[in-house]
């Protein structure tokens, strides 16, 4: 049976990681028999991060990687039904949650006082003060490095507002992105989407995509086909 290494539940989500829930998402929507190790060590990854899916003697990280295995090894259908205009709109929207929302939503947990405590309880108890702290500055180096943790909570609410606005346009009324079928695009940008939206504390990201007219339901019924134990974001 495959393996998939990841995060543990956290938040009301099957995984504290949006790129480890869109990795349960990918292999629930191939209908692949697997189960989750949480246990792993995160240091000897082959990237010192997760998701990594175990098939046999083979190991693959990163959830971009996994897609294009189970795509290539198992036949699993993401999306071979969307046009080549669908296809590069799907990928676009891939990259945009996944290298803009997905900083933004760490940037909230790791650089906000209150959701910081949170995250301390989940990933760090029990380990002394200086470890967590210091795990902490590096990951709020890492974001100011990478830009997002520049921009003033209100600046980056309204950049991720755009995002957001581009996906409800993008969705419209459809069930899916692309009509009434899901693909790697929807698994992809909801499991963003959807750990954005369950914020520890009161969060402006939070109110942003929860009090949108469409967005929440999408996310709930992306949710409840493919991820597992899943929060009512519609609620």
């Amino acid at each position: 049976m495959l393996e998939l290494q990841t995060f543990g539940p956290a938040f009301g989500l099957a995984s504290a990681s949006s790129p480890c829930l869109k990795a349960m998402g990918l292999l629930n929507m191939a209908n692949l028999d697997w189960k989750p190790d949480f246990a792993a060590d995160l240091e000897k990854s082959p990237m010192h991060k997760f998701p990594v899916l175990k098939d046999g003697d083979q190991i693959i990280p990163d959830s971009s990687f996994i897609q294009q295995h189970l795509e290539k090894n198992y036949g699993a259908d993401f999306g071979s039904w969307l046009t080549p205009e669908q296809r590069a709109t799907a990928h676009a929207f891939n990259r945009m949650a996944e290298e803009h929302i997905y900083f933004a939503t760490v940037n909230d947990r790791w650089n906000n006082d209150a959701n910081w405590e949170h995250i301390k309880a989940l990933f760090f108890s029990g380990a002394p003060a200086e470890i967590s702290d210091t795990v902490r500055s590096q990951v709020v180096a890492g974001l100011m490095t990478n830009g997002i943790a520049r921009f003033p909570t209100e600046m980056l609410v309204e950049r991720i507002g755009k995002d957001v606005n581009a996906i409800a346009d993008y969705l419209g009324d459809k069930s899916f992105l692309f009509g009434d079928r899901a693909c790697f695009a929807d698994i992809a940008v909801a499991a963003q989407l959807a750990a954005m939206a369950v914020s520890p504390e009161k969060s402006p990201f939070a109110d942003l995509i929860n009090s949108h007219p469409t967005i929440p339901a999408w996310i709930e019924r992306v949710s409840k086909n493919y991820f597992p134990d899943s929060v009512d974001l519609a609620a």
